[in-house]
């Protein structure tokens, strides 16, 4: 190979300007992450920011006991074992 860039000499380049300059301004959690510390907070009084913050949880009423389903007269055969749910096998005509 012949002419200007015959050696390995003339392969000069500069970076560019984005990966010379800072990106990204430091903040404080970073500056945190960068020197190791543990960012996770404490799981085991959640219970209790939550009464004091006032954003408990409750079940619904339906889950807590509350009205139940109505019984049926079918469902009592069921319970009493007069009945099972099974039906018959049918085939449509001309098919068995």
């Amino acid at each position: 190979m012949s002419g200007k860039y015959a050696s390995d000499d003339h392969l000069e380049w500069e970076k560019p300007d984005w990966a010379t300059k800072k990106p990204i301004k430091t903040t404080e959690t970073g500056a945190a992450i960068q020197s190791g510390q543990n960012l996770a907070s404490d799981i085991t009084n959640a219970a209790e920011v939550a009464d004091e913050k006032g954003i408990g949880w409750q079940k619904p009423a339906w889950a807590t006991g509350g009205p139940k389903l109505k019984s049926t007269a079918k469902g009592q055969k069921l319970k009493d074992g007069k009945t099972d749910l099974a039906r018959p096998i049918t085939f449509p005509k001309g098919k068995n």
